[in-house]
């Protein structure tokens, strides 16, 4: 299965995937929760470290109300304002889309994203077509057809 989920191709398809989730729930004005990969999250401003130590490696947030309101999709990001602390720290939160692990609407999943787990992605398998033109050049009798119809 690591071959799958930390396949940059299978990441990309996630994004995509999460992309229209995402647009669609933003649409229809559906607040919803994502569980996400924190170490993947930016916050601007950065969170008092105090706060920051509070969450776990796999941190949930809620879009309702106002956050719900300042949500967009940009540059592959899931973006939204949100209050963290008691004091209600204000910082814009951007969430990679790939980093999304889970959606939720009602305590209902409704979409897992498994590369949200992977750390380092691995470039696809040469395609096929390329594997094929490689086997076909590593055999000499088929290097010597080929030097003869380019003549």
């Amino acid at each position: 299965m690591d071959n799958v989920i930390k396949n940059v191709e299978f990441k990309e398809i996630m994004e995509q995937t999460i992309e229209d989730i995402v647009h669609f729930l933003l649409y229809e004005s559906q607040s919803f929760g994502v569980l996400c990969n924190l170490s993947k999250i930016v916050f601007e401003p950065s969170l008092p470290d105090e706060i920051l130590k509070s969450f776990k490696p796999f941190t949930f947030f809620i879009l309702a109300n106002y956050t719900l309101q300042t949500a967009k999709i940009e540059d592959d990001y899931l973006i939204f304002e949100a209050g963290f602390g008691e004091n209600d720290f204000s910082s814009v939160v951007k969430v990679p889309l790939f980093a999304i692990f889970q959606i939720v609407i009602n305590d209902n999943v409704i979409f897992l994203n498994l590369s949200a787990t992977v750390e380092e992605f691995e470039a696809p398998a040469l395609e096929d077509e390329d594997k094929s033109v490689n086997a076909l050049l590593s055999n000499p009798e088929n290097m010597e057809l080929l030097k003869k119809l380019k003549k």
